[in-house]
């Protein structure tokens, strides 16, 4: 289950917390090579950031888009990239069972995230090998553009700059 939301939020909202990512006083942290990050919130620890309230909101405007309830946030953190396009990102898998995805992207970019269409087992978590995976699907980056997935899709994303949320949901039969 991918589904792509066009416009997750109003522009506002959107440059609002692209001006509070793009602060001169916002705290961003080394990640992998390439790339910087800031966590707003980590279970079991909880809020780890005062911008906290201003990014947890996309999952209200989700849930007016697509109808869900969410039962439990489990991460929840904004990533910038500043290696070109052909230099991706090694391919994201499921850490826990049964959560969702939504990565928000906060400007147009040269990336995409590209999905798989092997999916992670949890009973077999060698099942696959993360560098012979079977491509699927590519979505572009676009100002806006939200895609929600389910955690078990074996994806690489290498936006420019986005916010990814990772929850579980009160119903996941429908989602």
């Amino acid at each position: 289950m991918i589904k792509i939301i066009e416009k997750l939020t109003s522009n506002q909202h959107r440059e609002y917390i692209s001006n509070v990512l793009n602060s001169d006083y916002f705290p961003w942290f080394l990640g992998a090579p390439g790339e910087i990050y800031h966590c707003f919130y980590k279970y079991p620890k909880g809020i780890n950031s005062g911008s906290y309230d201003d990014v947890v909101r996309l999952l209200d405007f989700m849930k007016d888009k697509i109808k869900i309830d969410t039962q439990l946030l489990i991460n929840v953190q904004a990533r910038k990239r500043f290696l070109p396009v052909d230099e991706t990102p090694d391919v994201n898998f499921a850490h826990i069972k049964n959560y969702k995805t939504l990565i928000f992207c906060l400007d147009d970019s040269p990336g995409t995230i590209t999905f798989y269409k092997e999916k992670y087992f949890y009973e077999m978590p060698n099942k696959y090998d993360p560098t012979k995976l079977t491509v699927d699907q590519e979505i572009k980056a676009e100002k806006g553009l939200a895609v929600y997935f389910n955690g078990n899709n074996y994806y690489k994303n290498n936006f420019k700059e986005c916010v990814i949320l990772d929850f579980k949901i009160k119903d996941d039969k429908n989602n």
